[in-house]
């Protein structure tokens, strides 16, 4: 995302250019969607802030709240840093997104129109082969553990919830998703980080 500048060297050399993204495709779809409500339309997208104006994006199933739009969107410092590689994005030959089909299917159609460069599918890419730690290519006994208990466990039985790198929630906000999903029935996998939760 941040090595556009290569796109101006591939195009020198007459060599095709390609993006690779690690965040989904939905996420991108939200990008070009900003990007074109910004640059097309003249949106001023700072007027979204807490609006419950509902934005209808071809990379969504369902309608979005504008209110909930990234934060870095709805500044415009922010926006004007995010827009510059959202352009260059559109230059490109194409866009491999570390997602699958059937994960996000519609989201990956929503790239069928002809307006952006074709998006292709190319995961899940996960490097299953290090230890939690990242020391070293034998895959750690947790790892093992983990993978052994999912295998033992019936098709499609199985809630994933991941908060990723930027999620952080309280002791008390914890306790209470874990009550919900230990109430909801299903087995459950849960990916921290040592900060998801504050103390």
């Amino acid at each position: 995302m941040f090595c556009t500048s290569m796109i101006d060297v591939a195009n020198e050399f007459g060599v095709p250019s390609y993006i690779f993204l690690t965040s989904s495709a939905a996420c991108l779809g939200l990008q070009f969607y900003v990007q074109a409500l910004h640059d097309e339309q003249k949106v001023d997208l700072t007027e979204f802030k807490g609006s419950d104006t509902e934005l209808v994006m071809p990379c969504l199933a369902n309608p979005l709240p504008a209110k909930l739009l990234p934060s870095v969107m709805l500044n415009k410092e922010w926006l004007s840093f995010l827009m510059t590689p959202t352009r260059r994005f559109r230059e490109t030959k194409g866009i491999m997104v570390n997602t699958f089909e059937e994960l996000e299917s519609h989201a990956i159609n929503s790239f069928s129109n002809g307006n952006t460069p074709p998006v292709y599918p190319v995961g899940p890419m996960l490097n299953l082969n290090r230890d939690g730690d990242g020391d070293g290519d034998v895959e750690s006994d947790k790892f093992k553990d983990i993978r052994q208990w999912l295998d033992d466990q019936p098709l499609s039985s199985v809630v994933y919830l991941c908060f990723g790198s930027m999620g952080c929630f309280g002791v008390d906000q914890v306790k209470e998703i874990a009550c919900g999903l230990e109430q909801s029935g299903p087995s459950i996998l849960v990916v921290s980080t040592s900060t998801t939760t504050k103390r």
